[in-house]
């Protein structure tokens, strides 16, 4: 490479470097959108929402300390998607299934509304059980209605009974079911828990839509049929329908949650946390998981738009931080926002002056009037003996002859 092009490039290299340090050395701040999703178009909250989520990531741009995160992925899931609710879309999926049992059961056709329940119960065993228990028991219930016109009594009460478990306090009106469909249900009463099933897995156990206990365990079940379902944070809901007594473990595979899944969960729990223990233990996973120390949390509510400020140790800061969510103010811009997430400016520096021990007195004989002194006293003698040198010693004999001392006299006659 010619010298005259390595310099510039140098020059390049090294500027880019610094950039890279100085970008390196700011604290990449996460914003959520928390708002749920179906505000109606054009509510000014909503918009004013995105205009300031669009504000803060442009102000970040150019902050001394912080910056936007370089993940567009992330940016995409945590602020532009909908708020992802997991169990929605497969309790969507069910619903019709139920809805074609009880077409098919006022249809008389028991064996077609018997395997559309069964069905559905079996694509719910990986939505979680708190919100899948109710489509369950109804489903159940749907099934039992089958199994009861097909006068297999020993399959109906097994289904009645499974929705006692699932929904104890239920009732069945009579105004709406047969007197047999009542008094089957009211019959089938759920035995004492006096048998076991061993269960094998990770995650947390849940037994007809309770949660009774965590990974493989052996865990109690009273006689008939039953659902069991291992859900938790890192993986996916699953689970197995199951006929007590068994003898077999009933074994549920590993399902691994992804990345993706993990912080849109962290970020519908933290939307829908019921107290600021909760709101903060949820934001210090979604910190974990997004792997960021700073946080700006946005959200509608009563027609004004919300934020929150999160802080995890930053420089200046010792502690996580939960700041207490406010209105935003338009007069004051995002700069409030930010604010608060910003270290605080350094202390001054203390610089010790070293203390400097006053002069020694100086001798009188180092004093400069005695180097004077001396100086001219041996130039006066070096002098003298110059001259003394250079006239020799006869010029100043004394010379009798001189002025008429010789008798005679000088003087004009």
């Amino acid at each position: 490479m010619a010298p005259v092009m390595a310099a510039p490039r140098a020059v390049l290299c090294a500027c880019l470097l610094m950039g890279t340090i100085a970008h390196a050395e700011r604290r990449p701040v996460v914003v959520v959108d928390l708002s749920e999703a179906g505000l109606p178009p054009g509510d000014p909250a909503a918009t004013e929402l995105t205009v300031v989520a669009k504000e803060i990531r442009e102000y970040l741009l150019n902050h001394e300390a912080l910056s936007r995160i370089l993940d567009p992925t992330l940016e995409q899931i945590l602020l532009v998607e909908p708020l992802w609710n997991e169990d929605k879309a497969a309790l969507d999926e069910v619903r019709p299934f139920k809805q074609r049992a009880e077409n098919a059961l006022a249809e008389f056709n028991f064996a077609n509304a018997a395997d559309e329940a069964a069905n559905g119960m079996d694509r719910l065993r990986k939505v979680n059980p708190a919100a899948a228990v109710s489509l369950y028991a109804d489903l159940a219930f749907v099934l039992g209605q089958a199994r009861l016109g097909e006068k297999k009594l020993d399959l109906a009460s097994r289904a009645f009974v499974l929705v006692h478990r699932l929904q104890p306090n239920r009732r069945v009106d009579s105004s709406r079911y047969l007197d047999e469909v009542v008094a089957a249900y009211a019959k089938a009463q759920p035995a004492p828990a006096t048998l076991t099933v061993e269960v094998q897995g990770t995650g947390r156990v849940w037994i007809d839509g309770v949660a009774v206990g965590d990974g493989t365990g052996t865990y109690p079940v009273g006689p008939g049929d039953h659902v069991v379902q291992l859900t938790g944070p890192d993986r996916l809901t699953d689970g197995k329908r199951f006929l007590a007594p068994r003898k077999e473990p009933v074994v549920i595979d590993d399902a691994p949650a992804g990345e993706e899944v993990k912080i849109r969960r962290a970020r519908f729990a933290l939307a829908h946390a019921t107290d600021p223990a909760e709101r903060a233990t949820v934001m210090v996973r979604l910190a974990e998981l997004t792997k960021v120390k700073d946080a700006v949390l946005l959200w509608v509510a009563n027609g004004k738009l919300m934020f929150q400020t999160w802080r995890d140790g930053a420089p200046g800061y010792d502690l996580p931080v939960f700041f207490r969510g406010v209105p935003f103010d338009r007069t004051k811009g995002v700069e409030q926002i930010l604010n608060s997430l910003a270290p605080p400016p350094p202390p001054p520096k203390i610089v010790d002056k070293p203390i400097v021990p006053p002069p020694e007195p100086v001798p009188w004989y180092h004093t400069l009037w005695f180097k004077l002194s001396v100086g001219g006293v041996v130039g006066g003698i070096i002098v003298t003996g110059i001259v003394v040198a250079l006239h020799g010693p006869g010029d100043t004999a004394f010379n009798p002859n001189i002025g008429g001392f010789d008798g005679t006299s000088t003087r004009p006659r």
